[in-house]
């Protein structure tokens, strides 16, 4: 399945009124596949193992497993769209790798289309990501470092 972009969805959202409501997350008509910048097998700073490919954002912790379909991403806005098991989207933000290791944060979980998670996504700052800027309640970022 070729992906669609972020943007290409927030563009084609402003003019199609029924934009976002069958969340099925298609194919973009005009679009290329492109491979996702974090792809990869990492250990998070929490001990859990997290898998991403353009396909899905998988985490195995000591809570348990989880899988999300990844339906849109960005490596330019360093970005992701998630499809959860429970029919909810959510969206991930990420920093630029560096070295071995790059932060990430779940600005929206929960959302009903994947133009509500991209709109109603929390603010970010990266300047202290270990202790804060992921978000309203001002938690810390998670860290990945490849395995």
């Amino acid at each position: 399945m070729v992906k669609r972009t972020i943007g290409w969805i927030l563009a084609t959202c402003v003019f199609l009124p029924a934009c976002g409501d069958d969340g099925d997350g298609g194919e973009d008509p005009g679009g290329t596949a492109d491979s996702l910048e974090i792809a990869g097998e990492w250990e998070s700073s929490f001990m859990s193992t997290e898998v991403i490919d353009v396909d899905s954002w998988s985490v195995d912790s000591s809570f348990g497993m989880s899988a999300s379909e990844i339906v849109e991403f960005s490596n330019d806005d360093n970005a992701a769209v998630l499809l959860a098991d429970d029919g909810t989207y959510g969206r991930n933000v990420w920093t630029d790798i560096e070295g071995e290791s790059f932060w990430y944060c779940t600005v929206s979980f929960g959302e009903a289309t994947a133009l509500d998670a991209v709109n109603h996504s929390q603010p970010t700052d990266t300047s202290d990501p270990l202790t804060r800027g992921c978000g309203d309640g001002d938690f810390g970022w998670t860290m990945l470092t490849r395995k």
